[in-house]
């Protein structure tokens, strides 16, 4: 038929109802690279006997059953290949596509037959391509790589992408989409086989379904048939975490169940729900190897009846552990000890303690001492710890160690009395001491007593005696307010500052950073107007971490904190450097009617002049 058509690039025989092609029907077809024979009933196709050099094939909307349609030379520079919208059920590629089609570019695959679980190692067939297999019955791709498989063989430092489309396909979101979810387009993966991002059957999109919803439940999971989850619980794999969920939850149990028949092999991390059950203990019923139980991370025995714990019946690479809502009545030193070690040798460690009823007696000071210390470090639930006093609650992150522990009852008049002297002595002492940094604060506010201060002379290379770092909302009390009584005060009695502020120090254009050490550097205070804009800036949030670091070089106290207006500072917004600075030092108020006093009184204790000796220093040049 196209014996001497040598110059024919392009046949189009679509919609012809062809379910057959004779052997030589292409012969002498030299110049052909242009093949269409869509739309047809075509149920098998040879194009070996094509002479051209084919570029691009369509035999979409056909009944083809299998990806064969020549050998070799049919692919040499085959670009684009569409076998869309056809009865393909086979979920491998031929070795003639995956060897021979060095040029592919495109393989359309798209509504098919193809079912099941496909292995991605027949997709990786090692070049730029686009293969899309949307719109099938595919379940999971397996990326387990085959103990041999002809992939061993192509070269191994290829850079090369194979995209895959995989949209409107059953694919189950299990442990093995984890795998997808890591070569998704959008994670920008330099090689391989990379997917398009599809909608799960939750409808939502695999790139944002978390990697811990992406799990197996077992034995029924692939390629763990053999292992049984312990009755009656219910178990999951999951692949990306390699960790073993074990979900117990309110099953009324007394006991523990046997967990060792699990064979859960190299995933060394294991998570156990037992909350909302009848245990008593953690001692388990005919106990074998601790093989599985020592390999539990995560234990929740929350809402149970434990009215003890015993830290010996723990696994040995417990992290985190909720024993919350039990019965729980004291909690030992050796509790204290055990968990004070986790915390040591990993500081993700966690525990949660809340609503058990503590005592409510001197006993509990160590247990006391422990939640003072690790609160919402090592206490996930500090908050909810309380002792059970007789006429309340005790929250105890809150309490004095007295609220619930009184050393002796004195039942002497005379020894009351006594205690009444001896207490009255320590009010006025306290008092004293409570109210050293005001008395200190006026004592520098008098001139005839700042002799009595001395002067630092380790700083005086610093020409700068404080530097001011506040947000632009602040603006007004800083350079309005703060900065002129600093440097120039309305009262001759108070000394005058060299104080270095952005707006006026800083080059117009210059790196922030680098002015912003520079001025650090070279000054002896730091002072940070604290507000609530102040915690929502990030450049902020940076100065202080410089400023700290600065500090500690000098391994001097060079930070003052000023607190603007007496707004309050929400915990969620306090960083966690500026959060543990406020917790060990105190800040200076606006609102605090001795705050000038304070605040000139933390700055460096220089030979500072008041203001009237400045000009009378200045008098004589200006005769």
């Amino acid at each position: 038929m196209f014996i001497h058509s040598t110059n024919v690039t392009s046949i189009d025989l679509s919609d012809n109802m062809l379910s057959t092609l004779h052997e030589h029907v292409f012969r002498g077809l030299t110049g052909l690279t242009n093949l269409t024979l869509s739309k047809n009933v075509l149920q098998h196709v040879d194009l070996q006997l094509v002479s051209g050099e084919l570029e691009h094939v369509d035999l979409s909307q056909n009944m083809l059953q299998d990806t064969v349609i020549g050998s070799y030379s049919v692919f040499e520079n085959l670009k684009t290949l569409d076998m869309s919208h056809n009865l393909i059920s086979i979920s491998r590629f031929s070795n003639e596509i995956d060897i021979s089609a060095l040029k592919l570019e495109f393989l359309d695959l798209s509504f098919n037959k193809i079912t099941g679980t496909i292995s991605e190692s027949s997709l990786d067939i090692h070049k730029n391509i686009v293969i899309d297999l949307s719109s099938n019955s595919i379940e999971r791709i397996d990326s387990t790589k085959p103990m041999f498989h002809a992939y061993m063989l192509k070269p191994k430092n290829k850079v090369y992408k194979v995209t895959v489309k995989l949209t409107s396909n059953p694919i189950i979101c299990d442990c093995y989409a984890s795998d997808l979810k890591n070569r998704l387009i959008s994670n920008n993966v330099a090689v391989g086989v990379v997917y398009q991002d599809f909608v799960c059957p939750s409808n939502r999109l695999l790139s944002e379904t978390p990697h811990s919803d992406l799990s197996c439940p077992f034995p029924n999971w692939y390629g763990q048939s053999e292992t049984e989850c312990p009755h009656p619980c219910k178990c999951k794999f999951n692949k990306h975490f390699r960790q073993v969920n074990i979900d117990c939850k309110n099953r009324s149990l007394d006991n523990v169940p046997n967990l060792d028949q699990l064979k859960i092999g190299q995933y060394s991390d294991v998570d156990v729900d037992l909350s909302q059950n009848r245990l008593k203990s953690l001692e388990r019923q005919n106990a074998g190897p601790l093989n599985v139980w020592d390999k539990i991370v995560t234990l929740d025995i929350s809402q149970n009846k434990m009215e003890k714990l015993d830290p010996s019946l723990l696994p040995r690479n417990l992290k985190h552990l909720k024993i919350n809502d039990n019965k729980l009545s004291e909690f030992s030193n050796q509790e204290i000890s055990y968990f004070e070690s986790l915390h040591n040798k990993n500081n993700e460690t966690s525990i949660s303690l809340g609503n058990n009823p503590f005592k409510c007696d001197c006993e509990s000071r160590p247990f006391f001492g422990f939640v003072k210390r690790y609160k919402s470090s090592l206490i996930e639930d500090y908050l909810n710890i309380s002792l059970a006093c007789e006429e309340a609650k005790i929250t105890l992150y809150k309490a004095d160690v007295t609220d619930f522990c009184l050393l002796f009852e004195p039942n002497m008049n005379v020894f009351i009395i006594f205690l009444l002297v001896l207490s009255s002595v320590f009010l006025v002492v306290f008092t004293f001491i409570a109210k050293i940094k005001t008395v200190n604060a006026w004592m520098f506010s008098q001139p005839w007593l700042r002799v009595f201060y001395p002067e630092d002379l380790t700083e005086k290379d610093k020409p700068w005696d404080a530097f001011i770092a506040y947000t632009e909302e602040d603006t007004d009390f800083v350079e309005k307010v703060l900065y002129p009584e600093l440097v120039s005060p309305k009262s001759n009695r108070n000394p005058c500052y060299e104080v270095c502020i952005p707006s006026a120090h800083w080059n117009v254009g210059g790196l922030i950073v680098d002015q912003m050490q520079n001025s650090l550097a070279k000054s002896k205070r730091f002072i940070f107007v604290l507000s609530q804009d102040f915690l929502k800036n990030k450049h902020m949030d940076i100065q202080f971490k410089a400023a700290l670091a600065q500090s500690l070089e000098d391994s001097t106290v060079r930070i003052i904190l000023l607190l603007l207006h007496g707004q309050e500072l929400p915990e969620d917004l306090l960083s966690e450097d500026l959060r543990r600075y406020i917790s060990l030092n105190t800040y200076l108020s606006t609102e605090d009617k001795w705050f000038w006093e304070k605040l000139r009184c933390a700055l460096p204790h220089s030979r500072k002049r008041t203001l009237k000796q400045k000009e009378n220093e200045l008098s004589p040049m200006l005769i």
